[in-house]
């Protein structure tokens, strides 16, 4: 049984994924039964209210992850100019100095590996942007002690062969300055698994 969830805090993107639905459903792209199977939801997930009713095998999260000053200095005039700013750096929150020590680019991931953990989740991956915030959010991973192991993922997956075995990081392992990771070009995902999580990499031939 296929139950997919989509969530985001604007009321426009949830339209458009609904809308993305009917159309792959008229043109055949996929079965009507994917009106029960995909449901798609307005929700903020860093409101500490909001829940992930019920046991869920994956999670994958594409999170505002630039900070203001990166947002300003490092994107491309396109991004700034049309891309709405809401999808890419995060807004302020009463949390973020205390707990994320004014890094706002890094806000939602703590709270992404509380919803997984809450939820059962045994694949999680979450989008990052480069080497710095890939060795701040794998910290964070083995910080929650809960992952039995992480790995970054770069922009080509295809290059490279890697070994879960030899290159995973153990949750309780100690932090290293050498990060495990697969495929070639800048880091572009950090993806965690625990328990059967591991066994869907290699089943979907992520790492074969």
């Amino acid at each position: 049984h296929l139950s997919i969830l989509g969530v985001d805090i604007s009321s426009e993107a949830i339209s458009l994924a609904e809308m993305n639905r009917e159309w792959n459903i008229k043109i055949g792209k996929l079965k009507p039964i994917a009106h029960e199977q995909m449901k798609f939801i307005v929700g903020d997930v860093l409101d500490k209210k909001f829940a992930l009713l019920g046991n869920w095998d994956i999670m994958i999260s594409n999170p505002p992850y630039i900070s203001p000053r990166g947002f300003n200095t490092e994107t491309s005039r396109s991004v700034r100019n049309y891309e709405p700013r809401l999808a890419l750096v995060p807004a302020a929150h009463d949390s973020e100095t205390t707990a994320f020590g004014g890094s706002r680019g890094d806000l939602f991931y703590p709270r992404l590996l509380e919803l997984a953990n809450e939820a059962g989740v045994q694949l999680l991956l979450m989008e990052i942007d480069g080497h710095h915030q890939a060795s701040r959010v794998r910290n964070m991973v083995l910080d929650t002690k809960a992952w039995d192991g992480c790995n970054v993922w770069l922009d080509d997956l295809c290059s490279l062969r890697s070994n879960l075995e030899a290159e995973s990081v153990s949750a309780t392992g100690e932090r290293s300055d050498i990060i495990p990771r697969v495929g070639k070009g800048r880091e572009r995902a950090i993806i965690c698994w625990k328990g059967e999580g591991g066994a869907r990499l290699e089943l979907g031939g992520a790492y074969s």
